[in-house]
This record gives C-alpha cells, sequence and structure tokens, in this order.
C-alpha cells in the first residue's frame, strides 16, 4: 500500500474500502480542503490560497474586500498596482496608488482577473515543482485563450470567460501543488496506458475536471461558474441560439482543446493548422474564426504571457507548452517534443523530474518580443534611465524589421517640435540634436505626429509622396521603403521611430509583428508616464 508523504493519501485501490471510488474521491477532497484551511500542511504558495479567495467570491465580493484578498500578498499587490498604471489599463493615467483606487479607475472584474494571472505566471515560472509550474501555464494559457476569444466576438463577458476556463483546471493545480509525487506517478500512468480519467479515478477517486467540480462546489461557486465546468456534446458544440450562459462552457471548452493540440508533439506547423481548423469548424459559429485571426489570438496570448512574466522577472515561456505557443503562434515548426499533461510522464528522467528550462526559447530570436519584455523589466526599475527604454524599443524595431537605418525623434519641451535623439545606422549621425519635426508642417509625418497613426510608404520616389518627403530626408529614403512608427500617450505623440530599409521590394509588416510593434510602444510610452519627465529638450545630450 502507497502511502502519501505529504498528506497520508492512500492510492491503492487493492485493498478494503479504498476499492470504492466514491470513498476515495470523498478521502481526496477533504485532505485537499484540510491542507488548504491550514495552510501549513503543505509546499503550497500563497497563491493557491489566493485564487481560491478571489474567485470564490467571483460575483459577491465587495470592493474593498478584494482589495483586502489580493492585498494579503505584498507581491502580488505590488505588481497589479504597477500594471493598473499601464496604457493598456489605465490610458488617462490616472494616479493609483493602492489595490482599492486600481479597482476604482479598471473595475472589478480586470483587477480580479490581472491578479490571478500574475499569480499564476508566478507559478508558472518560479515553482519549485515542475508539475505545477506545467499546470499553471496551462491554467492561464487557457483562460487567456478563452478571454482573447470572447474580447473578438465582441462579447461582454470575456473576464468572465477567463475565469471559467481557468477554473477548469483547479483540479490539476490542485493535486500538482499538494500531491506533487502522486500526481506526478499518475502522469507517467496515465502516458502509459492512455487514458488519463481512468488513472486518476483509480487514484484520487476522481477525473481531473471531477476533482474540480467538487473542490469549487466548496467553495460557493456562482452557478454560471459551476455550470462552464461540465462537458460540451458535440451536438451543442454546433447548435445555434445558446442563451450566453451556455456559451461559456463552450468556448472554455474549446480553449483546453487548442491548448492540448498546441501540446500536442507537431513537428510540422502546417499539420497543426490543418487540424486547429478542424476544431475550429467542429464548434460552428460558437468558435468562427479565420486562420489569420486565430493566430492573431495565440500571438496576444503569447505577447500576454510574456508581459506577466516581465513582471515577475521570471521566463514564464520557458514551460515547453508555452514554448510551443509561441513558436506555433509565428507559424514557426516547433524544435521540440511536447509535453502534454496525459504524456508528461514520457519526459521524466530517473529522479522524476523535467528539465523545463533547456534550451533556448524562441523569444531570443524574436528581437521584438525581447523588447516588449525588457521595456517591462525597464518599467519595473525606477532607476532606468530615459535612454535605456529608448535604445531597446530603437533596437527592437530596427532587428525586428530589418531596417537598415533606424531613428527615434523625440518632442521638444521648448518649441514643441521633435529633435533626432537617438538611432542606429549611419543617418543618425548627420542629424543627431536638429530639430527636424513640426506639427504645423504637412509632409509624411503630419499623420503621426497629429493622430498618432502608423505609415507605411513602399516607394518614396513616387512622385505624389516625393513632394512630401522632408529635403534632409530625402538622400537617405530614396526610393526605398519607409516606416513611421509614432509613440503616444495621454497628451498625444511623444516620439515617432522612422525607419528605412535598403531593400527595395515590397515591405510586408505580419499581423503579428503589428500587435508587437503595438505592445512595444505601449510599453515604451508607460515608461515616459512613470518617469513624469520633461520632453527632451535640444540643448541636453545626446547619447547612441
Amino acid at each position: 500500500m502507497a502511502v502519501s508523504p505529504t498528506l497520508g493519501l492512500i492510492h491503492s485501490m487493492d485493498e478494503g474500502p479504498d476499492n470504492d471510488p466514491a470513498m476515495l474521491g470523498m478521502r481526496t477532497v477533504s485532505l485537499i480542503q484540510k491542507a488548504i484551511e491550514a495552510k501549513k500542511a503543505t509546499n503550497l504558495a500563497q497563491i493557491i490560497d489566493l485564487i481560491r479567495e478571489v474567485s470564490g467570491k467571483f460575483e459577491t465580493i465587495p470592493v474593498q474586500s478584494l482589495g483586502e484578498v489580493v492585498g494579503r500578498e505584498l507581491h502580488t499587490m505590488s505588481r497589479v498596482i504597477s500594471m493598473a498604471h499601464s496604457i493598456g489599463y489605465n490610458p488617462e493615467g490616472i494616479e493609483i496608488s493602492n489595490i482599492n483606487e486600481a479597482i476604482h479607475v479598471i473595475g472589478f472584474n480586470k483587477i480580479r482577473n490581472l491578479a490571478i494571472s500574475l499569480m499564476l505566471a508566478q507559478r508558472a515560472s518560479k515553482d519549485n515543482q515542475n508539475e505545477s509550474r506545467v499546470a499553471a501555464a496551462r491554467a492561464l494559457t487557457e483562460a487567456l485563450l478563452a478571454q482573447a476569444l470572447r474580447a473578438r466576438q465582441g462579447r461582454a463577458d470575456s473576464e468572465e470567460a477567463f475565469v471559467c476556463a481557468a477554473l477548469r483546471n483547479y483540479g490539476h493545480l490542485m493535486l500538482a501543488s499538494l500531491l506533487p509525487t502522486e500526481y506526478r506517478q499518475a502522469l507517467t500512468e496515465s502516458c502509459r496506458r492512455g487514458d488519463m480519467n481512468a488513472v486518476f479515478r483509480k487514484r484520487f477517486g476522481h477525473t481531473p475536471r471531477e476533482l474540480s467540480v467538487a473542490l469549487l462546489k466548496l467553495c460557493r461557486m456562482p452557478r454560471n461558474v459551476m455550470q462552464s465546468l461540465r462537458e460540451v456534446s458535440e451536438v451543442e458544440r454546433m447548435q445555434e441560439g445558446l442563451p450566453p450562459e451556455n456559451e461559456l462552457p463552450v468556448v472554455a471548452g474549446f480553449a483546453e482543446e487548442l491548448c492540448r493540440l498546441v501540446d500536442t508533439p507537431f513537428k510540422d506547423a502546417g499539420k497543426f493548422t490543418a487540424r486547429a481548423m478542424e476544431i475550429i469548424q467542429s464548434y460552428g459559429v460558437h468558435v468562427s474564426l479565420t486562420e489569420d485571426e486565430l493566430f492573431e489570438i495565440m500571438g496576444e496570448v503569447t505577447d500576454s504571457l510574456r508581459v506577466f512574466g516581465a513582471m515577475e522577472k521570471g521566463n514564464v515561456l520557458s514551460c515547453p507548452l508555452l514554448r510551443r505557443l509561441e513558436t506555433l503562434a509565428a507559424r514557426e515548426n516547433p524544435e521540440e517534443s511536447a509535453t502534454p499533461v496525459s504524456n508528461a510522464g514520457s519526459r521524466l528522467d530517473e529522479d522524476g523530474d523535467t528539465d523545463l528550462d533547456a534550451g533556448p526559447t524562441s523569444g531570443a530570436r524574436d528581437p521584438l518580443a525581447v523588447g516588449i519584455a525588457t521595456l517591462m523589466e525597464l518599467a519595473g526599475d525606477h532607476n532606468a534611465p530615459r535612454e535605456a527604454a529608448h535604445d531597446c524599443a530603437l533596437r527592437a524595431i530596427h532587428e525586428g524589421l530589418a531596417l537598415d537605418q533606424t531613428l527615434v525623434f523625440v518632442r521638444d519641451g521648448m518649441s514643441g517640435k521633435y529633435l533626432a535623439w537617438r538611432g542606429m545606422g549611419d543617418f543618425i549621425n548627420m542629424l543627431r540634436g536638429e530639430l527636424l519635426l513640426d506639427v504645423a508642417v504637412r509632409d509624411v509625418f503630419s499623420v503621426c505626429l497629429k493622430r498618432g497613426e502608423d505609415v507605411l510608404i513602399q516607394n518614396p520616389a513616387d512622385p505624389k509622396i516625393q513632394a512630401f518627403i522632408p529635403d534632409w530626408l530625402k538622400p537617405a529614403a530614396g526610393g526605398q521603403p519607409m516606416i513611421l512608427l509614432p509613440v503616444r500617450d495621454a497628451h498625444g505623440t511623444v516620439a515617432v521611430f522612422c525607419g528605412l530599409r535598403a531593400d527595395s521590394s515590397k515591405f510586408v509588416v505580419s499581423s503579428r509583428q503589428t500587435q508587437q510593434l503595438r505592445a512595444l510602444r505601449q510599453r515604451l510610452a508607460e515608461i515616459e508616464m512613470r518617469l513624469g519627465q520633461k520632453p527632451q529638450t535640444a540643448d541636453a545630450p545626446s547619447v547612441g
């Protein structure tokens, strides 16, 4: 008879009352509940308790109570407040000094989900138990996928979809945190037998989904959240006109199935795409996505994971599941085999450990992704100079778009014009420190300066365009493509990146790169707002 060194859970089914799955299931739930309540009987991190409490009061918790729950863990509270200052959550730049103010400015649902995201990201990047890291990564990924899908559909319940999808993994999270040895053994046996539900029911009296339901019932979860945990039939997938509360389990089920597909050992991105589109079609009108829209959503989720990881100063994307998501989102062939939950045991070494940090991440080859993550780190460093942030963005854009000349112009506080401040390539040496952009002058930069819109010019030598190219730019521009990317805060355009490419072939910026460029500049604008510095002046020392 095998006994858990952690909780004394008897998981052998060979004798006595243990042959009754119902009894074993009750014992599993009881032991997990006692461990959660004791808060000292296990190595369970505070993150799991916070997720339980925040989600358990999903619809009834008042603002002050939610602030108290999030504020119990200082690390999470500081990260939530930091992100609450970002343009994505707080575009007007309202000063926020505590959790209660963040809830009033941003809203209950977003703060709750932001706290859950950060806690799961911390678990996924820093937990000592590899199984717990994988479970947290899966929960966060499925939650972000469901949220992104509902947001793209224009539905008002995207934040609710996040919670529902995350909590479908509650059983995995509890077992991985409280019973890591038994959980690892169950995963290994599941890989060997190919039937996770049968193995988990034998060992714990519940499948992972059944355990989620049993535990969350004790948390007195709202009916719509509990309903989202149920299995969805193939008929219901294709049924039109479902009420909103019945759509959530369909969306959460799709996120779970897509996440499982990401973790399937495809080495050919084309095969992944074909299978993903088959899954989408099987969900009918509830998941109506084109191939491009699918990859855009995957890219959005990858960017979010990278941002949360940067806030935790850990590499969330070191988990194999998330490395594959990042690679597949870029439509590249994965370089490593997957580690699906049902197959995790196949990659365990003799000590039962999985090397989640082995090998480089695909993000290391993506300058724009690296730039976004680095800017998030700089945002948390109150001593980081402004130059470091601009140089980071400058390099990311220069290398990410394969440019030959890249300049950044910043607003001059005295004249209101924009001076050439920093750059990569030789052209900056001719222009550094000069006031060259003026919102009052009608040229190719006008759209950037006045409306904050991106500009891509394929052929500056076109006579219709040539008249609007400033004289100082014509020698470098020639007939080669040019891209102009403004950076805006709540007060208007604060900087403009100008990129030139010597290759005269068509300049194509993918939808993925467009999203990354937007995220990169948002991070830079957030740093500008946090620094609270006066705009650069013409006589300031120039570097770079």
